[in-house]
């Protein structure tokens, strides 16, 4: 008797970014930053001012400096320093990789409904990304690059699922509209991982920094049961920062219901009652022309088809 072998999550995983790679995923931003590179007048300052435009790439070039590589007595987190530290040559280079969040970006003139889902996911992020900015300003951050990226990110793993796995996630949005349970409950019932865990593969294959990686991986469970892997204060950003875009009800995220507040992320960030009201506001506020710049950074890109091979998920049983 022939025994099938079913794919381990890590395998799946990998299998799930392979599908991926055949997609236009280089940001719009990097022409400019190569234009950029390319005037002799330019400046880090002026480099580090257009990579911004991207959080994801942004982050990526600050996790390259503070790579082995270079050997760094401290980390580096000022973005024009990371570019100032590794060169010209080695940031266009590194501009030049994946960014995940064309993934939201994708549309396909063949499947109406998976472009308006994405359009949905790009919404959402954005709003959530508009929040996580509130959200650190409010903890007293100086820099909110990291924070907001980790928040556009957040749902990265359902865009990567859309696209790759069409048949398999339909399942998912139907038994949790069917039996009205969150997103992650039906996907970690019917597949070997979840949208949390697709994010943070993505985002660690793809050069995001470690603790963005695992804010992603961890906006649905901010307490990690890992007792190796630090409570993160970013990752509470990003999960408030999802509840509140729900609230405000911008975007698509696949289900109806609304993630409890975990108890944890409420007493890191010091969020009472009363606060709610006033932080929807401002972010109801800020998200309009937040929305706007975005969407001419990064215009859509439609795709005559959608081909990403064969299925490479397996059922669970």
């Amino acid at each position: 008797m022939t025994t099938i072998r079913r794919p381990t999550t890590e395998a799946a995983l990998d299998a799930l970014l392979t599908r991926l790679r055949v997609f236009p995923l280089v940001s719009p931003v990097t022409e400019r930053i190569i234009d950029i590179l390319d005037d002799p007048t330019a400046s880090t300052e002026d480099v580090a001012h257009t990579a911004a435009l991207d959080p994801a790439l942004a982050m990526r070039l600050l996790r390259s400096s503070n790579s082995a590589y270079f050997s760094l007595p401290e980390p580096v987190t000022n973005l024009a320093r990371a570019i100032q530290l590794m060169g010209f040559e080695a940031t266009r280079e590194i501009a030049t990789a994946p960014s995940p969040l064309l993934l939201l970006r994708l549309r396909f003139a063949d499947q109406p409904q998976l472009s308006e889902r994405l359009a949905g996911l790009w919404l959402h992020a954005i709003a959530a990304g508009t929040a996580a900015r509130i959200l650190a300003k409010r903890q007293g951050y100086t820099d909110d690059l990291m924070p907001h990226a980790a928040a556009l990110l957040h749902d990265i793993g359902k865009a990567a699922m859309l696209i790759a796995l069409p048949e398999a996630y339909e399942r998912v949005i139907r038994m949790a509209k069917t039996e009205r349970i969150p997103l992650v409950a039906a996907e970690r019932r019917l597949l070997p991982f979840d949208h949390s865990q697709v994010g943070r593969h993505i985002c660690a294959a793809w050069g995001q920094p470690e603790n963005i990686a695992a804010a992603v991986g961890r906006h649905h469970s901010v307490r990690s049961g890992n007792p190796d892997e630090a409570y993160s204060e970013l990752a509470a950003i990003v999960h408030v920062a999802d509840i509140l875009a729900r609230a405000l009800g911008i975007g698509w995220w696949g289900d109806g219901v609304m993630p409890r507040l975990d108890v944890a992320a409420r007493h890191t960030l010091h969020l009472e009652a009363d606060d709610a009201r006033s932080l929807l506001g401002k972010v109801e506020a800020a998200y309009p022309r937040a929305a706007t710049t975005f969407m001419g950074i990064f215009p859509p890109h439609t795709m005559a088809s959608i081909r990403v091979g064969a299925a490479v998920v397996a059922r669970r049983t």
